[in-house]
């Protein structure tokens, strides 16, 4: 990964409209079905899988999932 990925990540959401969301938000303020499962929850299945922990993805995968089941 190039050496000024954080600058470039915060500066394009800095760029970004004001009234702007990621898609995560997007999909739950509009009641939809997240990619929760297939972005984070993966980290965790091949954490599992190569036996290397991912206690923050696991973490993040029960509250995001918990959060949208209101």
């Amino acid at each position: 990964m190039p050496d000024d990925l954080p600058e470039s990540i915060v500066e394009s959401y800095r760029a970004a409209a004001g009234d702007s969301v990621n898609s995560l938000h997007a999909d739950v303020l509009a009641g939809r079905p997240t990619e929760v499962d297939a972005r984070n929850g993966a980290i965790v299945r091949f954490g599992r899988k190569h036996r290397i922990a991912t206690a923050v993805q696991r973490m993040a995968v029960a509250l995001l999932n918990a959060m949208c089941r209101g």
